[in-house]
C-alpha cells in the first residue's frame, strides 16, 4: 500500500512538471505577442511618466523642548478642544501632529494674504486656483460625497471676498471645508492628503511635508502650518499663567500708580505749607506718610508676587525650535522614467502571459 500512494506521489509531480513545461512552450510560441504586450506597456508607462506634471515637497522639521515641563502640561488643555484626549502629564507628538490638520489651523492659514504668481490674495484663493487648474475645484461628485445630493450650493467659481468667519455663509463654510478636506485628504472621496506629518520616536524630531504641483504654494502652505501651529500652541500652553500675570500686572501697575499720586500729593502739601504746619496740618502730613507706607509695602509685595509670576510663565513657554524650512527652488519628486519603463514592460508580460495560458487552459478544457 505505501509503495502505491509513492507512485502516485511520483506521477502527480511528473504531471505537474509535463504541465508547466507545456505552459512554458505555448508562452515561447506565442513570444511575439508578449513582446509586443511588452513594448506597448512601456510606451505606455512612459507616456504617462513624461505627461505627469512633477510633484514639489516641501518639507519642514521642528522639535518642541521637551525638558520644559510647561509644554508637557499645557499640552492637555490644547488637545481637550478637539477631543483627541491624552494625560495632561505626556507628551504625545501624534496628538501635536494632529492638532497641525484641525481646521482651526488651517482656517488660520488659508486666510493669510499671500502674494504669488503675480497676485497678492488670501491663500485660500490661490489655492482654489490651483485646484481649479487641476480640474478638481468644485467637482459635483466630491461636493455629492461631503455635502449631499440635495446640497445646491455650487463652489465653481466662487474665491473669498473677506475672511469674517463669522460673517461667512453657508456657501463659504462649504468653501473652507471643501479646501481644508484638500489638504489634509478624504479617503472616502478618495483625496489624497496635501499635508504630510510624521515623526521620529528616537529624536523627537517632527515633520510637516505639502505636496503640491507648485513649489511655491507647497512652501507657502508648510511654513504658514507651522508658524499658526507654534503659535496657537505656545498660547493655549500659557493661556492660564498669562492670565495670572496680567491680573498681577494689573494690580501692581494700580498701586504704582495710587503710590505715584500720594508721593506727589505730600510733596505739594509741603510746598504749600512751607515747613509751617499747624495741627491740623500736620494730622494730614501724618496720614499722607501712613497711606504712602501702606501702598510702599503693597507695592514691594506685589511687585514680588508678579516676579514670580513672570518666573511661572517663562518656565511655562514651550520652546519649539525650528529645524530646517523649505527653501525655494524645491527639486521635483517624479518617478524615474526607467521604473515606469520596467513597470510597463512587467505589466505587459503579465497580462499578456495570463491572457494566453488563460485561453489554453479553455481549450484544453473542451477538447477533454
Amino acid at each position: 500500500m505505501p509503495d502505491k500512494i509513492y507512485h502516485n506521489d511520483e506521477i502527480s509531480l511528473r504531471e505537474i512538471i509535463l504541465k508547466l513545461q507545456d505552459y512554458g512552450r505555448t508562452l515561447w510560441r506565442s513570444k511575439a505577442w508578449i513582446i509586443i504586450a511588452m513594448i506597448l506597456g512601456g510606451v505606455f508607462f512612459g507616456l504617462l511618466n513624461r505627461m505627469e506634471s512633477p510633484v514639489f515637497p516641501a518639507k519642514l522639521t521642528f522639535m518642541i523642548n521637551e525638558d520644559d515641563a510647561g509644554s508637557k502640561l499645557g499640552l492637555g488643555s490644547v488637545l481637550g478642544q478637539f477631543g483627541l484626549g491624552g494625560s495632561s502629564t505626556e507628551f504625545n507628538l501624534d496628538k501635536i501632529l494632529e492638532l497641525s490638520k484641525s481646521r482651526k489651523i488651517t482656517q488660520n492659514v488659508l486666510f493669510n494674504e499671500e502674494e504669488m504668481f503675480g497676485k497678492k490674495d488670501y491663500l485660500a484663493n490661490h489655492l482654489i486656483d490651483y485646484l481649479d487648474s487641476l480640474g478638481v475645484w468644485g467637482k459635483r461628485s466630491l461636493q455629492k460625497r461631503w455635502f449631499g445630493p440635495a446640497e445646491k450650493l455650487p463652489l465653481k467659481g466662487f474665491t473669498f471676498s473677506h475672511d469674517s468667519l463669522a460673517a461667512f455663509t453657508k456657501l463659504e463654510n462649504k468653501a473652507l471645508k471643501s479646501l481644508h478636506a484638500h489638504i489634509i485628504g478624504n479617503k472616502e472621496a478618495g483625496l489624497d492628503p496635501m499635508l504630510e506629518t510624521e515623526y521620529s520616536e528616537t529624536s523627537g524630531i517632527m515633520e510637516l511635508k505639502t505636496r503640491t504641483h507648485k513649489a511655491e504654494l507647497s512652501a507657502r502652505i508648510t511654513n504658514n502650518v507651522y508658524e499658526e501651529l507654534s503659535e496657537y500652541y505656545i498660547d493655549k500652553t500659557i493661556e492660564k499663567q498669562k492670565f495670572t500675570y496680567d491680573i498681577l500686572k494689573q494690580k501692581t501697575d494700580s498701586i504704582a500708580g495710587a503710590l505715584s499720586y500720594a508721593q506727589t500729593k505730600l510733596a505739594s502739601f509741603k510746598d504749600r505749607s512751607q515747613s509751617i504746619f499747624t495741627r491740623t496740618e500736620g494730622l494730614t502730613e501724618q496720614k499722607l506718610m501712613l497711606e504712602i507706607q501702606k501702598l510702599t509695602i503693597m507695592y514691594s509685595e506685589a511687585e514680588k508676587n508678579l516676579q514670580v509670576a513672570d518666573l511661572s510663565l517663562k518656565n511655562k513657554t514651550p520652546y519649539i525650535q525650528l529645524i530646517d524650512e523649505p527653501l525655494l527652488p524645491i527639486p521635483p519628486n517624479k518617478p524615474s522614467i526607467i521604473t515606469e519603463l520596467i513597470k510597463g514592460l512587467l505589466l505587459g508580460f503579465f497580462l499578456c502571459g495570463l491572457y494566453i495560458l488563460a485561453r489554453k487552459i479553455i481549450r484544453d478544457s473542451l477538447k477533454s
